[in-house]
């Protein structure tokens, strides 16, 4: 395999500058599982990351009980992927046409199955294993003759086994985008706390607010990360492109391993890559991204993650004085007791600009 060189790790003078340098290096990354060259290289990734992110993030909240608690409790909440309102949102894309005809051309390749057939009856018979032991279909494989085996390649039986097979590719590419979606948590940042359009998509049409964190020493990454006590978290830049993320390397896995092949996965960032592919539709965003991997399945049930994070500031809406007073004073108790700076967002109506900007209250 091609060594692969990370971009120089260092801070980069600009956000924009740091992302395209990332995009580019981490879009061509293709590194096999168990490679010796994975952890020194996600090591070098992280680091590139941590030293870029951004002094600000913020988060927009709409105000409802769970924005209130989570303000209470310093938490962030995480929620799956098929529930956002991207429904691309980790939909990864694959061929299948190109992966179907990867079928086909790998059971029209008569000799090669042979001789992965005399290699299976040769290990069979030197093994002593006992015939009776192997599963029925093993076995009667094992036991066919050559001119058997070259007789069902023409049979009906071999035409409906290739069907199965490629319906059966589909099915579990199609199972592996669900569980993409259903088993990991991501919680949203944004560079700005300025753009009117987050500010009426996410905070309530500007009556709610928007928090400011501190992530610059990336608090969720675990450099001592033990797999069987943590999960992984991992904040990323959000990449946008004009197509959506194309896994054909694990496609390509996937379509051999169906067809009895044992290769390993041959591009192990692909979960990250898809969790940070967006439309460029969304660019305006400037987002960034906690993610989050369960190790046990069965946390994946529960559907929110909650992370501690506690915030630095906090913004109030243009229209945050329209919530009920008790509302009003509950958030702003909170705030003061928290130490939180507090600022409104304003907007000059003799300005020409589409401009909100944020005024210190406290």
């Amino acid at each position: 395999m091609e060594r692969i060189y990370p971009p120089e790790i260092k801070r980069y003078d600009t956000v924009d500058e740091f992302k395209k340098v990332f995009q580019e290096f981490f879009n061509s990354i293709c590194i096999q599982q168990n490679d010796p060259l994975f952890k020194p290289l996600f090591s070098k990734i992280e680091k590139l990351i941590g030293l870029n992110i951004p002094s600000k993030l913020y988060k927009y909240r709409g105000v409802n009980e769970y924005s209130v608690h989570d303000l209470k409790n310093d938490e962030i909440v995480c929620s799956k992927p098929v529930d956002f309102n991207d429904p691309f949102d980790s939909l990864l894309y694959f061929d299948i046409k190109s992966l179907e005809q990867h079928i086909e051309d790998g059971s029209r390749n008569h000799d090669g199955i042979l001789n992965q057939w005399k290699l299976l009856k040769t290990r069979v018979l030197e093994s002593n294993i006992p015939i009776e032991s192997l599963d029925p279909k093993t076995r009667e494989i094992v036991l066919s003759s050559e001119d058997e085996m070259k007789n069902y390649f023409h049979s009906a039986e071999y035409e409906q086994h290739l069907q199965e097979l490629k319906s059966k590719c589909r099915y579990e590419l199609s199972s592996m985008i669900t569980s993409l979606r259903q088993n990991s948590y991501i919680g949203c940042f944004t560079e700005i706390n300025d753009c009117p359009l987050m500010w009426g998509h996410y905070a309530d049409s500007h009556k709610g607010f928007c928090l400011e964190y501190d992530l610059s020493n990336n608090p969720f990454y675990c450099e001592n990360f033990n797999s069987n006590a943590d999960c992984h978290k991992h904040l990323y830049p959000v990449l946008y492109s004009g197509e959506r993320y194309c896994a054909k390397e694990f496609a390509l896995q996937q379509a051999s391993r169906i067809m009895g092949g044992n290769q390993p996965l041959s591009d192990i960032l692909f979960w990250f890559k898809a969790y940070t592919s967006k439309a460029i539709n969304w660019e305006y965003e400037k987002e960034w991204r906690i993610i989050v991997i369960p190790q046990d399945i069965e946390n994946t049930t529960k559907k929110k993650w909650f992370l501690p994070l506690k915030p630095m500031a906090i913004y109030y809406g243009l229209r945050f004085e329209e919530q009920p007073e008790k509302v009003k004073s509950t958030i702003r108790e909170l705030a003061k007791s928290k130490g939180l700076h507090q600022y409104k967002m304003e907007l000059k109506e003799d300005d020409r600009c589409y401009l909100i900007t944020p005024i210190l209250i406290d």
